[in-house]
């Protein structure tokens, strides 16, 4: 290897390099004149990198390292602009910084190099989640290097899906926050006295260390062992998605709480049953700031949870912060999780955590009408079966879980899937709801250690509501006297 190649590799890549350096090459790849070959295919050839329309504030990602060509033509019609280079055959990287230079691509702190192994969901999964922010804002445009759609060590069609895989959650996330905003900040504002009567979800810290806790979700299978939720209400803390609210009181089963994220105003009907009772109910409610205004009101107990982009980080002086780490939601079990991770609860248990449409239904019977698949299906392998059909945004909601189960699986929490169907959940023991009631739930739970008294802290909301209005209009002042400098300097 190039000894200056060598050096900037070990400052920048130096798992990479040792990777590299420890590689074998086969006999299918070999440089003849400063030209890179696969077998018969010269890769990378010339700097032909096709019609790319790409914005600084978009990233690039290329396929394939090849000789470093395409690369260094896309950094010259594009100087600004991220470049995300994957790379399957590491005798590639090997045999270009061999050859050729390649300090300044290295070097690049807008280019990112990555050698995608056998582990290619996994390194797929961390790159695209090291460009999360990039991506909120701006498009991946995905470029190949000359003929590696004609080379059989590149899987093209498999890490294309990968991409598109891990994409999909931050594409929903982005165009809820696009075409929704308005309607999110003006249900956050509305929540604020709901919020200044009740608590923050940090105030559920370990509320219930090592209890056994039950994540209940509208997914077909619930209809499976819903019958058995009845028999452990005094043995877990149930926590329920709002989904299955009204499937639950028809059974006689109450969770101890009910989450909710909806910010639409048709989502008031998943809590009929709570409005037909024309009272507060006293089931501790936790939802994200944004959810529909009028729907903390139905509960004696609000707890909240603000996003990192909320209106609400503002107040957070007043609502105080959590003190452990915050997972991105955009479905309800995704903040069932979070909750039932700051109240400390271990195991962890899904039921009606299908993700799927396990028997051609969506929800579990009462819960929603069953309806024939959509049309943009994705399969998935099952927990039971083979495959079962999903769609994007299903799969979204189902990676996320798995991200969470992951991450919080390395702090000691077991995670248990006793939804007995629908999509395989990574990072989850599979087991029977009886099997599992068996095992973690021989003893009662004293329930009576929770107790949070609801709090008035109205004055101090109107209090610092009026010092950002103050700020807010010194922001406006200062910005109307920079666009009339402005338009002067234009004329």
């Amino acid at each position: 290897m190039i000894e200056k190649n060598r050096e900037a590799l070990k400052k920048r890549y130096s798992g990479l390099l040792e990777n590299i350096e420890g590689s074998i090459c086969d006999e299918n790849t070999e440089v003849k004149n400063g030209k890179l070959f696969y077998k018969d295919i010269e890769l990378d050839a010339g700097k032909d990198v096709g019609d790319v329309n790409v914005k600084s504030i978009d990233t690039l990602c290329v396929h394939g390292f090849g000789i470093g060509n395409a690369i260094k033509t896309l950094r010259q019609k594009f100087p600004k602009t991220v470049i995300l280079v994957l790379e399957t055959n590491l005798c590639i990287l090997k045999k270009a910084f061999e050859t050729v230079d390649l300090t300044d691509l290295i070097n690049d702190p807008k280019i990112v190099i990555a050698a995608v192994d056998k582990n290619a969901d996994e390194i797929i999964s961390s790159v695209v989640e090291l460009f999360e922010q990039r991506l909120y804002w701006g498009n991946l445009i995905q470029v190949n290097a000359p003929n590696y759609d004609k080379a059989d060590f590149y899987d093209l069609k498999k890490i294309q899906e990968l991409i598109y895989k891990n994409m999909t959650p931050i594409i929903l996330n982005r165009n809820t926050l696009m075409n929704k905003s308005k309607q999110i900040g003006e249900n956050t504002i509305k929540n604020i006295p709901s919020i200044a009567n009740g608590g923050s979800i940090g105030d559920l810290t370990d509320k219930f260390k090592n209890r056994p806790a039950v994540i209940a979700a509208s997914g077909p299978s619930l209809s499976k062992n819903i019958h058995l939720l009845s028999d452990i209400q005094d043995k877990c803390i149930l926590i329920a998605a709002d989904s299955v609210l009204s499937t639950l009181k028809s059974q006689n089963i109450k969770p101890d709480f009910a989450c909710g994220v909806d910010y639409q105003t048709i989502n008031v009907e998943k809590y009929k049953s709570i409005l037909e009772e024309k009272k507060k109910n006293d089931i501790n409610y936790v939802c994200i700031d944004g959810v529909y205004f009028s729907i903390p009101k139905l509960f004696e107990k609000s707890f909240l949870q603000y996003t990192p982009m909320s209106l609400m980080n503002l107040y957070k002086d007043i609502v105080g912060e959590s003190q452990k780490k915050y997972f991105g939601v955009n479905a309800v079990t995704h903040l069932a999780i979070q909750l039932a991770y700051i109240l400390g609860t271990n195991p962890i248990i899904f039921v009606g955590q299908d993700w799927a449409y396990s028997g051609g239904m969506e929800h579990a019977k009462g819960a929603s009408i069953d309806g024939a698949l959509p049309r943009d299906v994705i399969w998935v392998k099952g927990s039971y079966e083979e495959k079962v059909p999903t769609t994007p945004t299903l799969y979204s909601g189902l990676k996320l879980v798995e991200d969470m189960a992951g991450s919080l699986s390395k702090e000691g929490y077991e995670f248990i899937n006793a939804t007995e169907g629908g999509a395989l959940i990574e990072h989850t023991k599979i087991m029977s709801l009886r099997d599992v009631i068996d095992k973690y739930m021989p003893d009662k739970i004293d329930k009576n250690i929770f107790d949070i008294k609801s709090q008035n802290r109205h004055k101090d909301f109107i209090k610092k509501t009026r010092e950002i209005k103050k700020e807010l209009g010194e922001i406006i002042k200062n910005s109307s006297k920079a666009l009339k400098t402005d338009k002067q300097i234009i004329k």
